[in-house]
């Protein structure tokens, strides 16, 4: 995942050949430089990110074995990762999208099948609640807030199944609308 903080940028996790990677890399784009920061304390790829109040939001992913419900945060100011509460349920491939100080998690797979889940953090609280599911179960899905609602763009249902919907939430109803399909259907 990638994620924006503090005018710097974090790759975090991800794969390499058959290994889930731990690794934490910040680049400054003021230097053009890239440093190594404190690694992750659970190796993940597919994972979902979401940035609130300057800290990077690591949720779920694959851990080279299984999908996994792991959350943890990482706080650049003092290079450091915490363990948080773990998602109601386990996945990999979810979208992630940050409203208003909350962080929802949507989609993914479980089981290597899509999944329609949707829930929202609050890292106050330290609470996952399960929220209105998508209208239909799609992974590696793109994902854009605009006025507060949540747009999941395209993304697939299998392997082979892309699709070019478009459904927006909106977390003030905890309801699901449809949006004109995309030209092209993809994942991304």
């Amino acid at each position: 995942g990638i994620g924006a903080a503090l005018n710097k940028l974090y790759a975090i996790g991800g794969r390499q050949e058959l290994d889930a990677l731990v690794t934490n890399e910040e680049y400054d784009p003021a230097s053009d430089t890239w440093a190594e920061k404190a690694a992750m304390i659970t190796g993940r790829l597919s994972l979902g990110l979401g940035v609130v109040d300057s800290k990077a939001y690591v949720s779920g992913g694959w851990d080279g074995a299984q999908e996994i419900s792991t959350h943890e945060v990482y706080d650049p100011v003092t290079n450091t990762w915490e363990t948080r509460a773990d998602m109601l349920s386990p996945r990999a491939g979810h979208s992630v999208a940050v409203v208003d100080g909350k962080i929802y998690a949507i989609g993914g797979a479980r089981e290597h099948v899509a999944t329609p889940i949707n829930e929202v953090y609050d890292p106050v609280a330290d609470t996952w609640t399960q929220l209105a599911p998508m209208p239909s179960g799609r992974q590696y899905c793109a994902t854009a807030v605009v006025d507060g609602k949540i747009y999941i763009i395209g993304g697939r249902s299998s392997l082979i199944d892309y699709s070019s919907a478009v459904n927006v939430y909106d977390p003030q109803t905890d309801s699901w609308s449809s949006a004109a399909d995309m030209p092209t259907p993809r994942s991304t």
